[in-house]
């Protein structure tokens, strides 16, 4: 939804039904970075200027539109309305007026925007089509029709890509600063984190509306659930774990990467209860009752983990004094067939034995055999279809490249995507930082909301040294994450910088690695990689 300024704008004050009808259409459809001033005075030496809606973007400048109810044509290079007679004033003549005024004005108050132009635009909400040609000094796209305003978020984006006003982007401060000069009574402080905010809490309130209407399958015993990156999956899975132990189950909620796991205890807070268990697999099975000790060396690698703790959990597993009603499994792609009978072992013959398995073939990046449960042995399935995760710029380059999950047309337009060119590594960490200052320094977002994903643990060194950036261990304190794509699955964050010197022939990795954004997705690597995405 597009911001109307002041949020609390009384629409009865707008002078007609078509002023009404068109504000409304773009506080409905606009996307949320869009800020709609209606109704704005303006006083110059010779008379009073009034302009129908002003429309302020970070990324495409300032607009102005001009509303007129009539049913128009054009005739001998006149706007004429119902009856034929020309209308007084003629609306280009009018919005070109008003925004010379407008213009003038920001450049000479607000700083930094002495060369700002002004994009102008008609809206003729009664017309469905014009009767005559337009004459040459005004597009297709600078009128917006009654059917136009079925789709306001896109014929407005066309209006605001033409002419030299192009790409006019704007600054927290500067955006405050037209605000105050042309809406000085209004309360207005442009928040940095405001987009990705309610980028976030949109796309969330599509996704509970489809996990919940899955909340019935808990009826059933074995439950296998798909969906792709964004879908919902360890959200339901939350769901169950929550609603499960609230009616006293024994629970078991498992996932196979570690900052995935931490994320899940944090769901919960500081929840002690024995009958409430949350881990990565393979941390967690050593720590269950009875699992004689095995000390993790300090610089356990992948190998490690595969083979000596995997083998020892596996001698010992009889030995294992624990039972649970319900077990649940996100991001089951990564398990073994075996770790799953396993566990399912681990099941209470007295409860209710139920299991929730929950996976994503597109996210396969570990080869351990994962075979999806099939009908006819006792599974229910369902499928979540719908993309919330990641906002819709986002989510077309996964639907469109990578495999992903359909995008509603009503998820918000977040911080959209962008590809810069890199070819080796000093170059990149030269892109990293400079896309870390706008977003840290030049719009003071949040760091914690901020992840920089490699494909290469020689490139994610050197990043970290050269620029300061932490570990998922080291994090917070106002650093900002870089991690390898594999350490990331089932996590996201509201800013993803993908930083690559290679070309990423993987799909299911840079598949993972794309879907991690919400609002903002960053590509820095070679031609090849923007290709592949589509973004180059």
């Amino acid at each position: 939804m597009g911001q109307l300024v002041p949020a609390d704008f009384p629409m009865e004050q707008l002078a007609n039904d078509a002023e009404r009808n068109v504000v409304g259409a773009l506080v409905d459809q606009l996307y949320d970075s869009w800020l709609i001033v209606p109704d704005l005075g303006m006083r110059s030496e010779t008379r009073d200027h009034e302009t129908d809606i002003v429309l302020v973007h970070p990324d495409m400048g300032v607009l102005i539109i001009e509303v007129k109810g009539h049913r128009v044509g054009i005739r001998e290079g006149m706007w004429v309305g119902n009856e034929g007679t020309a209308l007084d004033p003629q609306p280009l003549k009018q919005a070109q007026d008003n925004s010379h005024q407008l213009k003038r004005r920001i450049r000479r108050d607000v700083e930094g925007l002495d060369h700002l132009d002004i994009g102008i635009g008609l809206a003729f909400p009664n017309t469905k089509a014009i009767d005559g040609h337009l004459t040459m000094d005004i597009a297709d796209d600078q009128i917006l029709l009654a059917s136009d305003l079925l789709e306001a978020n896109d014929a407005v984006e066309r209006m605001a890509h033409l002419g030299r006003w192009r790409n006019q982007a704007l600054t927290a401060v500067q955006i405050e600063g037209i605000i105050g000069l042309i809406r000085p009574d209004a309360d207005f402080v442009w928040d940095p984190d405001a987009r990705t905010k309610a980028t976030k809490q949109r796309l969330d309130e599509l996704c509970d509306a489809q996990i919940t209407a899955l909340g019935s399958l808990a009826q059933n015993r074995r439950v296998f659930v798909r969906g792709g990156a964004g879908t919902g999956k360890t959200r339901l899975g939350m769901m169950w774990a929550r609603k499960a132990w609230a009616e006293d189950d024994r629970v078991l909620l498992t996932c196979f990467n570690d900052p995935l796991a931490q994320s899940l205890r944090d769901e919960f807070g500081f929840i002690e209860d024995e009958r409430l268990v949350v881990g990565a697999f393979l941390r967690m099975v050593l720590e269950l009752p009875g699992m004689p000790e095995l000390e993790v060396p300090a610089d356990a690698n992948a190998v490690w983990w595969d083979t000596v703790a995997t083998g020892h959990f596996i001698k010992h597993w009889p030995q294992v004094d624990a039972s649970f009603d319900t077990i649940i499994i996100d991001e089951a792609q990564d398990f073994s067939p075996a770790w799953i009978a396993l566990l399912e072992a681990l099941l209470d013959p007295e409860g209710r034995r139920r299991m929730l398995v929950l996976a994503d073939e597109g996210q396969g990046i570990f080869e351990r055999g994962f075979v999806f449960p099939q009908h006819g042995e006792g599974w229910t399935h369902a499928e979540l279809g719908s993309n919330f995760r990641n906002a819709l710029p986002i989510a077309r380059v996964l639907r469109r490249g990578l495999g992903g999950a359909a995008s509603p047309a009503s998820s918000p337009e977040g911080l959209g995507v962008s590809w810069h060119a890199a070819g080796d590594v000093d170059l990149l960490a030269e892109l990293v930082q400079v896309e870390l200052d706008r977003i840290l320094d030049d719009e003071g977002r949040d760091a914690s909301g901020v992840c920089v994903a490699t494909f290469r643990s020689a490139v994610r060194d050197h990043l970290r040294g050269k620029l300061d950036l932490v570990s998922w261990e080291n994090r917070g304190g106002g650093a900002v994450l870089c991690e390898n794509v594999h350490r990331l699955k089932g996590l996201e964050f509201d800013t993803m910088i993908l930083a690559a010197i290679d070309d990423v022939e993987d799909v299911a990795v840079l598949y993972v690695g794309v879907s991690r954004a919400v609002s903002e997705l960053i590509v820095l690597g070679p031609p090849e990689l923007g290709d592949r995405l589509g973004l180059a």
